[in-house]
């Protein structure tokens, strides 16, 4: 189990601040209530996620809180954290925010791939995890590395041969996917982030 690391979990535009040991939980996209610590919300609107965090991570800022936030998201909600993160880097203290952890980015629409959502990924200076499926209609392999290959940011794609938006693999079980998902979530960490030891 991980120690002690302040992530602030977006899947779909939901969030909930959550403990290093339900890191797991957040890869798979199946964070049960019980696993949340502080807040949480319902809203998908980009806006409303930024409004509501944006406070929260600011007064940590003030505060001098040690334990400088990651950020992991699912789809749209990597999209999410990837806007605020932004913002913040955008403040004198710009390495605030440990990480970006992107599972399953939007980076277009599918079939829409001359609009990439690249905006908030080219001005982030954070380490940046990118897990995709190899097969991910929202998510072409060569412009999400084409991107990446622009990044400001300390970068990892790691890609899930085969899989679709939904890390759904053909002849594979989820709980295969995700413990691949997983260990390389884990891995990022531990190479990346200043954990706080209990």
């Amino acid at each position: 189990m991980l120690p002690a690391l302040s992530l602030v979990a977006v899947q779909d535009g939901c969030a909930a601040r959550l403990s290093g040991g339900t890191a797991a939980r957040v890869a798979n996209g199946n964070a049960q209530p019980a696993a949340f610590v502080g807040f949480s919300w319902e809203h998908s609107c980009l806006d409303l996620f930024t409004l509501l965090t944006m406070p929260q991570i600011s007064l940590q800022k003030e505060e001098g809180k040690s334990n400088r936030p990651c950020f992991p998201g699912r789809s749209m909600g990597s999209r999410a954290a990837a806007s605020v993160i932004r913002q913040l880097s955008q403040d004198d203290d710009d390495d605030f925010i440990q990480g970006l952890i992107c599972l399953s980015y939007p980076l277009h629409r599918p079939k829409l791939q001359s609009k990439l959502r690249d905006e908030d990924l080219l001005f982030i200076t954070c380490p940046v995890l990118f897990v995709s499926g190899s097969a991910d209609e929202m998510c072409e392999k060569q412009l999400l590395e084409g991107v990446a290959s622009k990044m400001k940011a300390p970068k990892k794609i790691h890609w899930v041969g085969k899989a679709n938006h939904g890390m759904a693999v053909k002849g594979r079980t989820t709980e295969d996917v995700m413990e691949e998902i997983n260990a390389q979530v884990f891995s990022w960490l531990r190479e990346n982030i200043e954990l706080e030891h209990e």
